[in-house]
């Protein structure tokens, strides 16, 4: 082996090394960015019927039509922020004003998961996605609030620390802002 050959070849090796190493720090990153949560929300548009309709107009519990400040938390099972979202509310205390709904699975793969979280707020199973598509919602984690018995706000959810932001912040809306600019803590992410 030559001397040009034996430089190439360890140049090599280390590029290959270096690569190695980048991909794992990035891959570490991302596990500890999704275990700590990304604290973003990113608002949608909730489509024009959401507005003119009543909670149980569209597939929800007729109970929520009466509601002020309740947070529709929309979650799949393929969705790894999602089963950290679902994780964290397992291991949490129950929070006035939130609902759950599984979707993006079949019904006994959602009523499995559900039943393993053993959440303690109301759940909806959504397996054919029929609600999340009424109401826009293209991805998953997502939340709806509610407000005077109407859809007041979506937005998508970057981690576990978004939710509770807008958890914490829900009291904001529940006072009547129902208009479809009234977003939680939309971030220019």
């Amino acid at each position: 082996m030559t001397i040009a050959a034996l430089i190439i070849s360890t140049l090599s090796l280390l590029m290959v090394i270096f690569i190695g190493l980048a991909v794992t720090e990035l891959l570490r990153s991302a596990v500890a960015d999704a275990k700590e949560g990304d604290d973003y929300t990113k608002a949608f548009d909730l489509p024009e019927a959401a507005f003119q309709a009543r909670p149980s107009q569209l597939g929800l519990p007729g109970d929520l039509d009466a509601e002020r400040g309740r947070l529709i938390l929309f979650i799949s099972p393929l969705c790894r922020v999602c089963k950290l979202i679902g994780e964290e509310l397992s291991g949490s205390g129950a929070q006035d004003g939130l609902t759950v709904v599984a979707t993006a699975g079949s019904r006994s793969e959602l009523e499995a998961w559900m039943g393993r979280l053993a959440l303690p707020y109301p759940v909806v199973i959504d397996d054919d996605a029929r609600l999340a598509n009424r109401l826009g919602i293209e991805g998953s984690p997502a939340v709806i609030g509610i407000a005077n018995g109407g859809f007041a706000f979506g937005a998508y959810l970057g981690g576990v620390s978004a939710l509770h932001r807008v958890l914490k912040d829900r009291n904001r809306f529940a006072e009547g802002r129902t208009s479809r600019h009234d977003h939680p803590h939309e971030d220019a992410h």
